[in-house]
């Protein structure tokens, strides 16, 4: 809120400043003259006259956008609910999660051209794939266990837990 005020009145002390230093335009029309400059439209039916005039249009517009780069800032920091919208061990825990998903249709993938080659006898946990799959399974393992610790320091409620295992050939 400060930052917003800050604005508005960086925004009316250009234009009354700017209707002192034109004779022929009134506290309106600078106030025109500000809104139309700071917004960077600029009609170009309110032009400065002297190089006082210019220099606070220079000002003006710089000064506008800063401030509304800052505005625009704080709204959006205050409109979301957490600063930080997903902390390390989520983020984490979505890779692993990913990870695990791709190691999956891999495994899978895998499985369908041991099947194509008839190779039936062979035990598919001697697949490339099928290591690949569970060494993303204990990085999601782990990275849920981090993400358990987390949300219990904040005193979160757990969400849920990746207690899935991978059937076991027979």
């Amino acid at each position: 809120m400060p930052a917003l005020v800050v604005f508005w009145i960086n925004l009316a002390a250009c234009g009354l400043v700017f209707a002192a230093l034109e004779p022929d335009d009134n506290w309106l029309v600078g106030l025109y003259w500000s809104a139309v400059t700071g917004s960077t439209t600029g009609f170009g039916d309110v032009l400065p006259s002297s190089v006082a005039s210019m220099l606070l249009t220079i000002y003006a517009i710089a000064s506008s956008w800063v401030l509304n780069l800052v505005v625009a800032t704080l709204l959006i920091k205050n409109v979301l609910p957490e600063p930080h919208l997903f902390t390390d061990a989520e983020q984490r825990h979505g890779q692993a999660h990913d990870a695990v998903q791709t190691a999956h249709a891999r495994y899978q993938s895998a499985m369908s051209e041991a099947l194509h080659r008839s190779v039936l006898g062979e035990d598919p946990r001697t697949l490339a794939a099928y290591g690949d799959l569970a060494h993303a399974e204990h990085q999601l393992a782990h990275a849920q266990h981090a993400l358990d610790r987390e949300q219990a320091q904040r005193g979160e409620p757990r969400v849920g837990s990746t207690s899935w295992r991978p059937p076991r050939p027979r």
